[in-house]
């Protein structure tokens, strides 16, 4: 408005050297401002929409920060062991269910474990790249050793984060111990 205002003012004050006079200055400091006028009421519309996605975003992201915390809950508190490894056998996570599984107390935090790297944890690496090469999960029942005296029966099941074409997914492993389900079945006879 004040872009427009200037434009007619100075227009109406500038003496008229052209052929038309005073009538084209005006006609096109009206047109300019026109144009003015729907570039700030585009300006306005666009940053509207741009407040509105933002809010939804920051909406979107706080639901996703809670749903996580919800899930890091759940999985925490699960009795099965969640083992989650990359396609070279990496282990990336494990809930505490899993950690005792696979080293009893002496898991090291924060620190990258080889599925292939541990002498006993061939069998769970196989699986992994078992899962990866067929696209699809796989189930077995693994000797996981802990150590010389400690030997884990488990029942494995994989599931893969990503379609078989897509590169960079991730395997997930549910470990269940055995002993645990056999004397849930005694139990229950």
């Amino acid at each position: 408005a004040a872009v427009t205002i200037y434009l007619l003012v100075e227009s109406a004050l500038v003496p008229a050297l052209l052929a038309g006079g005073p009538t084209t200055g005006i006609l096109q400091a009206g047109l300019s401002g026109v144009g003015f006028f729907m570039l700030a009421v585009l300006a306005d519309h666009l940053s509207r929409r741009l407040a509105r996605e933002q809010e939804l975003a920051e909406s979107s992201q706080a639901a996703a920060r809670a749903q996580a915390q919800v899930n890091e809950v759940v999985v925490e508190g699960m009795s099965e062991g969640v083992l989650v490894t990359d396609e070279h056998g990496v282990v990336r996570s494990a809930n505490p269910a899993a950690q005792r599984m696979l080293m009893g107390d002496a898991y090291p935090q924060g620190a990258r474990l080889l599925l292939s790297g541990r002498p006993g944890w061939e069998a769970l690496a196989h699986l992994v790249q078992q899962s990866f090469a067929q696209g699809q999960p796989v189930q077995a029942e693994l000797d996981v050793h802990v150590d010389e005296l400690t030997t884990h029966r488990v029942q494995a099941r994989s599931r893969l984060t990503r379609a078989r074409s897509e590169r960079g997914g991730l395997c997930v492993l549910f470990l269940e111990d055995l002993r645990e389900i056999e004397a849930r079945v005694r139990t229950e006879k």
